[in-house]
């Protein structure tokens, strides 16, 4: 009788001890779920000022670039704005990033860079707005190839761009 009772008691220790790893857990989980200050990640607001923006570009497929040397952003304009003289831009402390929307059939597409967001130190977020037309928008009839582009400080972050959509309400 006495075996059993150890036994037992030994069973309600095993138990208690599960218990508790399973509460420590879930514990854990939580904290990860719902972002508590310690696991909080860290976003920074980056500034950028507008090279330029419009519905021209020479630029006729979709494509997000980050420009980081001087050769590449020569390359770019080139194809971009032509013959024109780039912009200068300081590449030891500054890097280039655009939006290029592509061919559009309309002259109410456009894009405009929002935010571009240092998340973490692991990566930086450009996040960027393309507007359509809406059914009953009248648009110039045209071919356009919306762009912005933008210069802010020079980072070793991986560069991602986070697209959203919006929609002209013309009346």
């Amino acid at each position: 009788m006495r075996e059993l009772c150890a036994f037992h008691e030994f069973l309600c220790r095993l138990r208690l001890a599960n218990i508790m790893k399973i509460i420590a857990f879930m514990c854990l989980i939580s904290l990860v779920f719902f972002e508590l200050p310690i696991f909080a990640q860290t976003v920074s607001s980056v500034s950028f000022v507008t090279i330029d923006q419009g519905q021209d570009s020479g630029v006729t497929t979709a494509r997000n670039v980050a420009i980081y040397k001087r050769k590449d952003w020569k390359t770019f304009w080139k194809e971009h704005a032509g013959d024109s003289t780039p912009p200068s831009i300081n590449f030891r402390k500054k890097m280039v990033v655009a939006v290029i929307l592509g061919t559009r059939s309309n002259g109410c597409y456009s894009v405009n860079i929002d935010n571009v967001e240092n998340e973490t130190g692991q990566q930086l977020i450009v996040y960027y707005t393309e507007t359509m037309p809406g059914e009953t928008c009248a648009c110039t009839q045209a071919i356009t190839n919306p762009y912005h582009i933008v210069k802010t400080k020079k980072s070793k972050l991986d560069v991602v761009f986070q697209g959203n959509t919006a929609t002209l309400t013309c009346e």
